[in-house]
This record gives C-alpha cells, structure tokens and sequence, in this order.
C-alpha cells in the first residue's frame, strides 16, 4: 500500500477493480488522492461498488470520474445495441432497473 500511495510521480489515471468495503484500509488510503494530478480520472469499474465512496471521494478532489452505474448503463445500452433490441427498453426503464438491481444489492447487504 505505501509503495501506491507515497508515488513521486504523479498518476493521471485510477482505475479501481476491487470490492471496496467502507471501513476499508485500502479505500481510506485510495481516498486522499496524492498520488494523483490536478484533473485525473478516477474509474470504478466493479459492479460490487454501485454506491463507491472511492468516486464520491474523487469528486471531491475534482477528478474526472466514471461510477459503475455509469459503467453498467452503458454495458447494458451496449448489449441491447449489439443484439438490435435497443427499442426494447427505454432510457427510463433501463435508470429504473438499474435503481432496482442497486437497491437490492447494496453494499449493506
């Protein structure tokens, strides 16, 4: 972990693969950010943290962010593209079941 967080060269990019859990050492020391440039992006791309305090966090720090409900929309939009149905579910319909699938799969649960 220190070897990551005391970098002398600043990182432009974050990207995030792991479940992190709220009381985390692992999140805590992601969260200060200094191994990072002013303007970085910051991407959690594990469906396990819908809710990621790691990118709330790098909104904070004014990082270019991308959250997995972000991520999963667009995968979902993708699939629904490549099979031809995108007419099947509306933009709306597809906010409300990724709410749906988020609140039935918290971070608490």
């Amino acid at each position: 972990m220190e070897e990551l967080t005391i970098q002398a060269i600043s990182a432009s990019l974050i990207i995030n693969t792991v479940q992190l859990r709220p009381d985390s050492e692992l999140l805590t020391d992601l969260s200060y950010f200094n191994f990072m440039t002013n303007g970085g992006y910051a991407f959690d791309c594990h469906l396990g943290n819908l809710q990621s305090e790691l990118m709330e966090e790098a909104k904070q720090a004014e990082l270019k962010t991308l959250f997995p409900k972000n991520m999963l929309r667009a995968l979902v939009e993708t699939v629904f593209e490549k099979l031809k149905q995108s007419e099947l579910v509306t933009p709306a319909e597809l906010s409300d079941w990724i709410d749906q699938f988020q609140t039935e799969n918290s971070s608490s649960v």
